[in-house]
């Protein structure tokens, strides 16, 4: 009975190891992981700079409160635990990257990974650096707040959009997403903004191989940038007819590049399921707002793309109750997660 009970502590206590993430990195005790391949420093306005000195297999995760920037300074970072991001960004947290190699830093994922490289639930700012995945799920998944100036970005899945602006956890936050530069590559829709979303694209180069450079079910600005979709329309709005006010989209300055004789814009109806773009007469007012205005009957029409809606992308993040559960099962097998936490330091 004693042996009985020693093992459901010890299993008890596996479990309990998924769920506190165990061998994390504390800052305010300034003790770096074994060979965890990254600097530590406390900044005078308690901020911290985090910095590469090697490749690193990490997860990193700003918490509440905390502010950071990491520097990838041209080494590979790639996310230790599957269940877990590289980089997440939990909500009251903001991180920074930047990469002082000029562009060699590299973030992505295990190839059994099962969520997003990068996810901001916080505020994330990317200014360099590369953010690529060969899987079928996000490079960035944003559902805060965010910018991007620069970076190289790449998706080579056939399934799933390279950057996801969506909704999901918090239903009381408005995901903003701002893009003034960088490269954007993908097979699918090199950005999708999904509903209750704005993103506002002042610049860049976003392409797409097989769907959509802007792929637009919320609210969308694009005043610069370059937008093209190789075998498509370089943009698509789908909107939904039983409702009003439920997208905008506005094109005022961008270059639009689609696949010859597609038009630039396809109208997709989500509560049909079906492109629309030869119902509508597609206007654009002096302020760039796209006007769309049902045709009464038929006219000459312009070819457009034929594409299917595709179901909804991987919308989870690693902060739910099963991904712990795995995380302490497999810990059981002698699979333990290591992750760098973040937390702020305390005054004594």
């Amino acid at each position: 009975m004693k042996k009985l009970k020693l093992l459901a502590f010890a299993f008890i206590a596996f479990l309990f190891a998924g769920f506190i993430r165990v061998n994390a990195i504390h800052i305010d005790e300034l003790i770096p992981y074994p060979e965890s391949n990254i600097e530590v420093e406390e900044q005078d306005d308690g901020s911290y700079l985090l910095t590469l000195t090697d490749d690193a297999t990490l997860d990193i995760i700003i918490q509440n409160g905390e502010v950071a920037t990491l520097d990838l300074n041209g080494h590979k970072l790639v996310n230790f635990t599957p269940a877990c991001e590289a980089i997440k960004v939990e909500k009251g947290g903001t991180l920074t990257i930047t990469d002082s190699s000029n562009g060699n830093g590299v973030v992505t994922q295990r190839d059994d990974s099962t969520y997003s490289v990068i996810t901001n639930l916080g505020t994330l700012n990317i200014k360099a650096g590369t953010f690529k995945t060969d899987s079928d799920l996000y490079v960035i998944r944003n559902e805060a707040n965010m910018t991007i100036s620069g970076g190289n970005f790449v998706s080579t899945s056939n399934k799933t959009s390279l950057v996801g602006n969506i909704q999901y956890v918090d239903k009381n936050v408005t995901p903003r997403l701002t893009v003034s530069g960088g490269n954007f590559e993908a097979n699918q829709d090199a950005l999708k903004n999904y509903e209750n979303s704005i993103v506002n694209i002042t610049g860049g180069e976003f392409t797409s191989k097989d769907a959509f450079a802007l792929d637009n079910s919320g609210y969308a600005s694009v005043t610069g940038g370059e937008l093209t979709s190789v075998n498509n329309a370089a943009v698509r709005f789908q909107i939904d007819s039983t409702k009003e006010n439920e997208s905008s989209l506005k094109i005022n300055g961008a270059t639009l590049n689609s696949k010859e004789g597609v038009s630039d814009l396809t109208i997709y109806d989500k509560a049909l399921s079906k492109n629309v773009t030869d119902d509508y007469n597609t206007t654009i007012d002096e302020n760039g707002n796209v006007i769309l205005k049902e045709k009464k009957e038929d006219v000459t029409t312009t070819t457009v793309a034929t594409t299917t809606q595709k179901a909804e992308e991987n919308p989870k993040t690693s902060d739910n109750v099963l991904t712990f559960l795995i995380l302490g099962i497999a810990s059981l097998i002698g699979v333990c997660g290591s992750s760098i936490i973040i937390k702020k330091k305390m005054n004594a």
